[in-house]
């Protein structure tokens, strides 16, 4: 008898591993699982192997880099880095602006 741990089996097709994967890991010297085995463990633990595809996007973190459009503020703060100075201090501020809509007047 081989003992199969479902969470440990969950975690190995949430990898990705497929059929033969599940075959030849858990496997013993004694006993050797076939695909109909495979299918009774998969349908007993609940769990389905499914189709694993490739990302077709890609997350870019642009939360800590930021662009300075001023070119005087960026010379003052790539001045202060070459000094030394990695507490730079500036501030920012935004305007905004208000669109009136003229077609309700």
């Amino acid at each position: 008898m081989i003992n199969i741990s479902k969470s440990e089996l969950a975690k190995d097709i949430n990898a990705g591993m497929k059929r033969e994967g599940i075959i030849e890991k858990y496997s013993t010297d004694k006993v050797k699982l076939t695909n109909g085995d495979v299918t009774k463990i998969l349908k007993s633990a609940g769990l389905k192997i499914r189709k694993f595809k490739k990302p077709t996007f890609k997350v870019v973190d642009d939360t800590a880099n930021f662009l300075v459009a001023d070119a005087d503020l960026a010379a003052s703060i790539k001045n202060e880095a070459e000094q030394g100075n990695t507490q730079v201090g500036f501030e920012v501020t935004t305007e905004v602006v208000e669109e009136e809509n003229n077609n309700n007047q």
